[in-house]
């Protein structure tokens, strides 16, 4: 019996491997291939803002915004949008180099278009309650179609400054884009 299934063994594994059987040329098999994309969002083109040294000018708040690119496949364009600081509970705030105690509050507004004209303030933390409309829906880079697709604003008041101790102060800003509901 030992030598009967030697013998036939060597052909069950040829006809599993080539289901057409033993003596043909070819096979082939078909199989599904399948992958579920959810809905992406990229936040690209972002810069740091960089307020360098503080002359007083006369206004009540030094601003620096910067133009940036939302992408979506959602063909909506729809989006969410939460920003948090690295401040105590995701607080906008800024600290001061060799003395984390020493904090600097800034304000930060959200414009789903380029440009600051019709921007919003949004809350530390919070996901803005509205959903957003105008994300870039072509290409994940903003290489075609809208290249700027928001804007965010920094602002920190002159009267904070001037209250506050000499010395750099930095912090971390976070936007996180979501999606819509």
């Amino acid at each position: 019996m030992a030598a009967v299934y030697a013998l036939f063994h060597p052909i069950w594994l040829y006809s599993l491997s080539n289901p057409s059987g033993p003596g043909t040329s070819s096979s082939s098999a078909s199989l599904d291939v399948d992958i579920t994309i959810p809905v992406l969002f990229r936040i690209s083109d972002i810069s740091d803002l960089n307020f360098g040294n503080f002359t007083q000018t006369g206004a009540s708040k030094i601003t620096l915004d910067d133009d940036v690119c939302v992408y979506t496949n959602d063909s909506s364009g729809e989006y969410r949008i939460t920003a948090s600081g690295n401040g105590t509970a995701s607080a906008f705030t800024l600290s001061k180099s060799g003395d984390e105690s020493a904090l600097l509050s800034y304000v930060v507004k959200w414009n789903a278009q380029s440009g600051t004209s019709g921007n919003f303030d949004l809350t530390a933390g919070v996901t803005y309650p509205s959903n957003l409309s105008g994300a870039n829906t072509s290409s994940s880079s903003c290489l075609t179609g809208l290249s700027s697709t928001g804007n965010f604003q920094v602002s920190i008041s002159v009267d904070d400054i001037l209250g506050s101790n000499s010395g750099t102060y930095t912090g971390t800003l976070t936007i996180n884009i979501s999606a819509a509901v």
